[in-house]
């Protein structure tokens, strides 16, 4: 199969999964405030950062390793590959560990987070009997990340394969069956402790099915490893796992700290009302993350098979798939986001529109990032923008705790434009360009401001053509949503349809979805 062939491949699969999923997620996500409440919806939040937090124990290595195995891959070397793997394993295992021994310090101080937080939430959780069974449910959480570990090390291999296809269609039938059991046990049981016992169940089913299918295709991984890695391999390694360090552990201090921000400084009820944006937020992302996970194998391929002169013009056409995405969604989201929410939940969990419209930014700005990223650490640059991480991490906590202490919720959020606008909107296609392509970089920013412009244009045309939708209920929502996707592409099609990136995707898209 052709690079383009697995990549097709992989984006059917990904998609059907995840849009089964999203849907699934926002029943069980009702559900969940519906029979426990927006008290434990803040403390599943609170939790999952956390934890997030503890698994930056990680630091990279996966990107890095994955790195490595697209040129023996492309190689077939399979010697390396099983070099590589067995590092892997030993890493992930360390991790694992690690993770674990460092959850375990945390019990301690789990009350003092949440008193820190809110008293009156603390005081609710001690009536519902929560914090009784508070080191419980964070032992819960914890071992649920800890067990990956020791399984996820072999699935990086289908994806630097370009057979990320089968670790979708696994994580799908997986969350769609996580969703229905933990939608039951909750309505049977209304028992959170159940609700958490299933995900691990479901979780450790899942690793251990796709470890048994990567030894099943890859079976020459129990063969005896007969050569070692080189001096050379292990320095460069070592070179990419310390940049990635720093790319890890800016990431979370950039997007997995509003959380502890909002709850620290404006309570815990709104971390469950921004949880549920961010929900629709992260199924898009999730949604388009398959388009660009399908692509990076091929790329990272491409790039290892010295085809360098292709790469450029691949990334163009990338960018402007992932324009069209992105800038389709910012329009949706305009319109539709509040009367979703306010259906899906209900009016009392609506925030301000003038958070939501730096919501909606802050996607936009971090959508326009991906294929920049994909590319970039497809080709192996990690160590050129390095320090980039901290320094955009040490703006956004700056700016969003002095914004957050005057604006509340706007401030904090604002804090990630401020921070994202001073570094990685410039930097990072700053190292593609010079260091990837070795091509100058005002390309990439006309094509940017035309886009953004575009982007701009199309909601303000499509919010006009909707306005004149005054049907209320969930048939007048059918019928804004209907509205709004048709005219919003329509726009973007008239505008776009004569240029050399729409013609590339017309192509790709009648060759190999239509099959014409």
């Amino acid at each position: 199969m052709t690079r383009t062939d697995n990549s097709i491949k992989n984006m059917k699969f990904g998609l059907l999964g995840q849009v089964l999923n999203l849907l699934l997620v926002f029943v069980t996500r009702r559900v969940f405030v519906s029979v426990l409440g927006d008290d434990y919806l803040g403390l599943h939040g609170l939790l999952s950062n956390v934890i997030s937090m503890l698994s930056l124990a990680e630091l990279g290595i996966g990107a890095s390793i994955l790195f490595s195995l697209y040129k023996p891959i492309a190689e077939d070397d399979k010697e390396k590959i099983k070099a590589l793997m067995k590092l892997f394993k030993k890493a992930y295992a360390t991790v694992g560990i690690a993770v674990g021994v460092l959850g375990l310090g945390m019990l301690p101080f789990l009350t003092l987070i949440i008193r820190n937080m809110d008293e009156a939430v603390l005081n609710s959780y001690e009536a519902q009997g929560i914090s009784t069974n508070l080191y419980l449910i964070f032992g819960l959480f914890l071992l649920n990340t800890v067990g990956s570990y020791f399984f996820v090390y072999k699935q990086s291999l289908l994806g630097a394969d370009q057979k990320e296809y089968i670790n979708t269609n696994v994580r799908s039938v997986s969350t769609i069956a996580l969703n229905v059991l933990q939608i039951v046990f909750l309505l049977w049981t209304r028992d959170y402790i159940a609700y958490l016992l299933i995900m691990i169940f479901v979780n450790f089913s899942t690793n251990f099915i796709l470890s048994k299918k990567v030894d099943e295709r890859y079976p020459y991984l129990k063969e005896p490893v007969r050569e070692k890695l080189t001096k050379e391999d292990v320095n460069e390694l070592k070179r990419n796992v310390k940049a990635n360090t720093f790319h890890s552990l800016g990431s979370f201090l950039v997007f997995g700290t509003d959380n502890l921000l909002i709850g620290a400084m404006v309570g815990l009820a709104t971390v469950g009302h921004f949880g549920n944006y961010n929900l629709v937020l992260n199924g898009l992302l999730l949604l388009y993350g398959v388009v660009f996970s399908a692509m990076s194998a091929s790329v990272g391929n491409l790039g290892a098979s010295t085809e360098e002169n292709k790469v450029e013009d691949n990334f163009y056409v990338t960018n402007f798939l992932g324009f069209w995405m992105f800038g389709f969604s910012i329009t949706c989201l305009y319109i539709l986001f509040n009367p979703f929410i306010a259906l899906w939940m209900d009016e009392s969990r609506v925030l301000p529109y003038g958070v939501v419209l730096i919501i909606i930014l802050n996607f936009y700005l971090k959508g326009m990032r991906r294929a920049v990223i994909t590319y970039k650490d497809s080709l192996g640059l990690f160590w050129y923008d390095r320090y980039k991480p901290l320094v955009e991490a040490v703006i956004n906590l700056a700016v969003s705790i002095a914004l957050g202490m005057r604006f509340g919720l706007f401030g904090i959020l604002l804090g990630t434009t401020i921070s994202t606008l001073t570094t990685s909107f410039w930097i990072e296609p700053y190292v593609l360009y010079k260091y990837g392509f070795k091509s100058k970089l005002r390309n990439f920013f006309k094509r940017y401001a035309i886009y953004t412009l575009a982007a701009l244009a199309v909601l303000l045309a499509t919010r006009f053509i909707v306005s004149f939708v005054t049907f209320g209920g969930i048939l007048g929502f059918a019928l804004l949503t209907l509205v709004t996707v048709l005219v919003s592409n329509a726009l973007l099609a008239l505008l776009f349809h004569r240029t050399q990136e729409f013609e590339a995707l017309k192509r790709i898209f009648k060759a190999k979805i239509l099959r014409r």
